[in-house]
């Protein structure tokens, strides 16, 4: 696979994936000046999800599993549910910005930050991060975030009210050539239960559709 397309998947997976792994969290009042506070992490807390990759007609489900948590990190077991494979570890802050993806080892530098605690309507930030695949490709990632709403959202796991986020952005080569790379996602957060419930990203490469990748929660268990 050539570092461009490492680079393509690293992005789809650590940001969509790692987001997925925030469990208890605090009560949402029902109103756009509501503000949400970080989630809660217990160990033990584990979370299912299924990743749907629309373009390649290609699906698969996964669980992930809190280990422990050592000062700002959380360290985490991350199991496709439809492969042999052994589990992977999966790091990320106790604000649920993502260090290290349990599914390709890519690296996050300093952090791949797609919530800012506390969530409020109208807040904004732009996420600025360097990343290293396993295979040692390099990138810069610059994304635009913004949440524009509170909303009920329904995924198999139930109905939630959840802040919307919207996110823009760009993929540009380090150490791979090529024109940089167009992002556009949106994520659901419901601070009840405290993660991120679906998750939808599309790619772009030289204006032309890459990837569609959208995520949903399927259950999961606190502690």
């Amino acid at each position: 696979m050539s570092p461009a397309l490492s680079t393509l998947r690293r992005l789809r997976l650590g940001a969509g994936l790692c987001a997925f792994l925030c469990l208890q969290g605090t009560a949402l009042a029902q109103d756009a000046g509501a503000s949400a506070a970080a989630p809660r992490l217990a160990v033990g807390d584990r979370m299912s999800y299924r990743v749907e990759e629309r373009a390649d007609q290609q699906r698969h489900e996964a669980t992930a599993t809190v280990l422990a948590i050592e000062g700002d990190r959380v360290r985490m077991r991350y199991q496709r549910t439809d492969a042999a494979a052994e589990p992977t570890e999966q790091v990320m802050t106790t604000a649920l910005n993502n260090v290290v993806n349990g599914s390709d080892g890519s690296r996050y530098e300093p952090h791949l930050d797609q919530l800012r605690f506390p969530l409020l309507v109208g807040q904004a930030w732009t996420t600025e991060a360097a990343s290293t695949a396993a295979s040692g490709a390099q990138s810069r990632l610059s994304i635009d975030r913004k949440v524009v709403a509170i909303e009920t959202v329904r995924v198999s796991a139930g109905e939630f009210t959840a802040y919307r986020v919207e996110s823009k952005g760009w993929i540009n080569g380090v150490s791979w050539r090529g024109a940089a790379m167009r992002l556009e996602q949106v994520l659901w957060y419901a601070p009840e239960p405290g993660r991120i419930v679906k998750l939808e990203s599309r790619i772009w490469r030289n204006n032309d559709p890459f990837r569609h990748t959208v995520i949903e929660a399927l259950g999961f268990q606190s502690n």
